[in-house]
């Protein structure tokens, strides 16, 4: 009932209501302003400029980066693990996609099978990235090099064996999929009838 507490609170309710409104118009204000600038017809133009030159941007340019050809110089060199994972990334590519049951599959082949379960996260994703950078640099290499990470013909079989389980049966590949099955144990030379029982 006391009057000046009342008007305490209709001030103070006043002058919050007065900083809500500055804080909303100055807002305002910024979003009007972006959208003038950003929005402008004009400004849509010289980004799509700038879009198609940078698809214009040359592969040849990002062969030259350091890490690609440090990937690239160890192309022949290797063993096991980089073989194995090679062909894995060389059979995901192919197909396009990858199904969830051939998704544990790899990383079951990544935590519980030798050599890659001795290895630490760090050296898995690093020979998975320098595979990947020359699998997409180099792909026809990346398979006929493979016989030089697998000079042993039982390391070999053994390799492409794990890589065929993963893949799972030849019934429920695409055509593009078997189509790299045999390209790998053609490099691998290993006979098609060995393929089919994979």
């Amino acid at each position: 009932d006391n009057p000046f507490k009342v008007l305490e609170h209709a001030v103070a309710d006043m002058v919050e209501r007065n900083w809500d409104l500055y804080r909303d118009l100055r807002d305002a204000s910024y979003e009007l302003t972006f959208n003038a600038i950003f929005g402008a017809p004009w400004m849509h133009r010289l980004g799509e400029r700038a879009q198609k030159a940078a698809g214009r941007t040359p592969v040849a340019s990002f062969r030259d980066l350091p890490q690609v050809q440090t990937a690239l110089a160890a192309i022949d060199r290797g063993g096991f693990a980089e073989a194995v994972i090679r062909m894995m990334i060389l059979l995901a590519h192919a197909r396009g996609s990858v199904r969830r049951s051939r998704l544990e599959r790899s990383n079951a082949l990544l935590l519980q099978t030798e050599p890659f379960a001795s290895m630490s996260a760090e050296e898995r994703a690093r020979v998975i990235h320098d595979q990947t950078v020359i699998i997409d640099f180099e792909p026809d290499r990346a398979v006929s090099t493979l016989p030089l990470l697998l000079p042993d013909a039982e390391e070999r079989r053994r390799a492409f064996d794990i890589v065929a389980a993963v893949a799972g049966p030849r019934s429920e590949m695409n055509p593009a999929t078997e189509a790299m099955i045999d390209r790998l144990a053609g490099a691998l030379s290993i006979a098609t009838s060995e393929v089919s029982a994979a």
